[in-house]
């Protein structure tokens, strides 16, 4: 047995060890960004990786447990970062293209916010706490062009000014990547708002502390426990879902920071 399905193996055995016993409510303190899904990416500024993920794994069903530890689920196929084969990526010929691409997705308003309805919206960029998973989603909706996803794991965190303390913390980050004239890039405006970035350029920016690891999935890939090859796309409802609650966080971020959300997250947005 390899030292990887060593590690798999004792995670699997101490998840279900946290696990309360069948009759027992078993009411655990998890502790969960404002979103309250159980996808969240989020990470508390004093957690370390292994905490976050430990207590990702502790909200868990039994059937999703088992699915984030399937050997083809995307948390199973991720690897050190010197070993990520980008090879295979989608490749594309035009920079123009792709820039032209980039500016559609950041700022077209493809979204309605029930509780605004007045306001069309854009990708819920100024929430950067959470909700990647989401918005690679709406991007893979959008896009008119193919493109896989990169999910990224460990104490990763991104300097932002959509936060009061000016920093986001992920335990997870998932974006689109492809191919341009053979140079891995990453459509990400959460962390770099102007342009596409190239993926070397993206880990600087989020990698923090510690050991991380990432895998290159099928654009169905949705969260940490899907399949990473051959994942057919999110149910629309769990989508919507989870579009609606971070749109209505969005909203509120931009009160907290004083600005008008009608003007930024409308016709005035800040670039």
């Amino acid at each position: 047995m390899g030292a990887k399905q060593l590690r798999t193996l004792v995670m699997i055995l101490f998840s279900f060890s946290l696990m309360p016993a069948c009759g027992n409510t078993g009411e655990r303190e998890i502790v969960l960004t404002d979103s309250r899904t159980e996808l969240s990416a989020y990470r508390n500024i004093h957690e370390s990786y292994f905490e976050a993920e430990g207590r990702f794994r502790q909200g868990l069903s039994q059937l999703k447990l088992a699915a984030y530890f399937n050997l083809h689920s995307v948390h199973s196929n991720a690897v050190d970062i010197e070993l990520l084969d980008s090879s295979h990526l989608i490749d594309y010929t035009s920079l123009e293209d792709i820039n032209a691409e980039f500016l559609y997705l950041r700022n077209s308003q493809f979204l309605r916010d029930s509780a605004h309805p007045e306001l069309a919206r854009r990708i819920t960029w100024f929430y950067p706490d959470d909700g990647c998973y989401t918005r690679a989603e709406v991007m893979r909706e959008q896009s008119h062009i193919a493109f896989q996803k990169i999910f990224v794991f460990g104490s990763l965190s991104s300097t932002t000014p959509y936060h009061p303390t000016g920093e986001v913390h992920w335990w997870y980050h998932v974006a689109p990547i492809f191919s341009l004239n053979q140079r891995a890039m990453v459509f990400d405006p959460s962390v770099n708002l102007n342009a596409p970035i190239d993926l070397t350029s993206w880990l600087e920016k989020i990698i923090g502390d510690g050991e991380s690891t990432a895998a290159i999935c099928d654009a169905g890939a949705y969260g940490p426990y899907s399949i990473c090859y051959g994942q057919g796309f999110a149910e629309t409802t769990r989508v919507q879902a989870d579009i609606q609650n971070l749109l209505n966080l969005e909203w509120s971020r931009q009160e907290e920071l004083n600005n008008e959300p009608l003007d930024s997250l409308g016709d005035s947005p800040p670039w």
